[in-house]
C-alpha cells in the first residue's frame, strides 16, 4: 500500500497515510481505519498528516479534510465551511489556525478563536498537490503555488512575490529568505 506521509502523535502512536485509509502503529498492532468501519473518513485515499498544537489529527484525503480528536474520526466538510473536494494538506501557524490547501482553493479555520469554522480565502493562483505553506521566523506566511510563490501581507491576504511558474519544493531561512524550487532552478524572494 502506499504511503504518503507518518506522523507521530503526542500518545506515541505512528498515524499512517495510505491510498486504503488511515493506519494507527503502537509498536505491536497496525489497526487501518477506512470507510467502512469509520464513517467520519471522506475516502480511503490519505494524502496527508498533520498533528496540531492541541493534540487533534488533522487527515487530508482524496474526498476532503477530516479531524480527529479525543480517539474520535469526524468529517470537517460542508457544514464546517469545507467542501468535499482533494485536500493536499493541512498548515497551522503560531496563531494556532489551521490552514487547508485544496483543489476548490485556500481555507482558513481559525479554530483557536471561538470559531470552529472554515473560511474560504481570496487566492488569486492555484493550488495543486506540490503546493506548500511555511510560517517565516518574523510570523509570515509564504504560500508554494503553481503560479509562483505568494506571501500573505499585513491584511492576511496572499500576494505573488518573484519569478512566476510552479512552485516544486520551499522553505524559508532564519533571515526570512524565502527559497523557491522551481523546474528551471532555485530563486531567493
Amino acid at each position: 500500500n502506499t504511503v504518503h506521509a507518518i506522523v507521530q502523535g503526542r500518545e506515541g502512536f505512528l498515524w499512517i497515510a495510505t491510498e486504503g485509509g488511515l493506519v494507527r502503529f503502537d509498536g505491536v498492532d497496525f489497526r487501518t481505519y477506512t470507510r467502512a468501519n469509520t464513517p467520519g473518513l471522506p475516502s480511503d485515499l490519505i494524502d496527508d498528516l498533520m498533528e496540531d498544537r492541541a493534540g487533534a489529527v488533522w487527515i487530508s484525503t482524496s474526498g476532503g479534510l477530516a479531524r480527529m480528536r479525543g480517539g474520535r474520526i469526524e468529517a470537517f466538510g460542508a457544514d464546517k465551511g469545507i467542501p468535499a473536494t482533494q485536500v493536499w494538506r493541512t498548515f497551522e501557524d503560531s496563531s494556532g489556525r489551521v490552514w487547508a490547501l485544496t483543489a476548490s482553493g485556500l481555507f482558513r479555520i481559525d479554530q483557536g478563536h471561538g470559531s470552529d469554522h472554515a473560511e474560504r480565502m481570496a487566492l488569486d493562483a492555484t493550488l495543486t498537490e506540490n503546493s506548500r505553506m511555511v510560517e517565516g521566523p518574523d510570523g509570515s506566511l509564504w504560500l508554494g503555488t503553481a503560479d509562483g510563490l505568494m506571501r500573505a501581507d499585513a491584511d492576511g491576504n496572499f500576494r505573488a512575490v518573484g519569478a512566476g511558474g510552479e512552485v516544486l519544493a520551499f522553505g524559508v531561512d532564519p533571515a526570512g529568505i524565502a527559497w523557491a524550487g522551481r523546474r528551471s532552478g532555485l530563486e531567493a524572494c
